[in-house]
């Protein structure tokens, strides 16, 4: 049970504080939206720790991810005949995954050209 004080201003300047007491029914519905809430706030403060962690400092998993997210969305606005360089140098996490993402393709290019020029 909960209990709520309000405190409202007569004119004769007499200040009356009114308690009101909430029925333990309305506190069980409420619960209900609380818990929905309380889980929306822990996906918000998940999300809100994601952010604050730089961007090498996360999972390799999320970093492949961003990769993966990046390089497709990229492809569809290059088919849409759009400038994706704004979307690119939006974040900060685009940034590092078109960064991560060159390096591969660079490190995977070094590599098939040597084995052709072995053979």
């Amino acid at each position: 049970m909960a209990i709520f004080t309000y405190k409202i201003d007569f004119p004769e300047n007499k200040n009356l504080i009114l308690v009101i007491m909430v029925v333990e029914r309305i506190l069980s519905r409420n619960g209900e939206q609380s818990e929905e809430q309380s889980e929306e706030q822990t996906e918000e403060q998940s999300t809100y720790s994601e952010r604050i962690k730089l961007p090498h400092e996360r999972s390799l998993s999320n970093i492949i991810i961003d990769i993966r997210r990046l390089f497709f969305k990229t492809l569809e606005m290059l088919i849409d005949k759009k400038n994706p360089i704004k979307y690119i140098f939006s974040t900060e996490r685009r940034q590092f995954a078109l960064a991560v993402f060159l390096i591969i393709i660079g490190t995977l290019l070094l590599l098939l050209s040597n084995l052709f020029r072995s053979n």
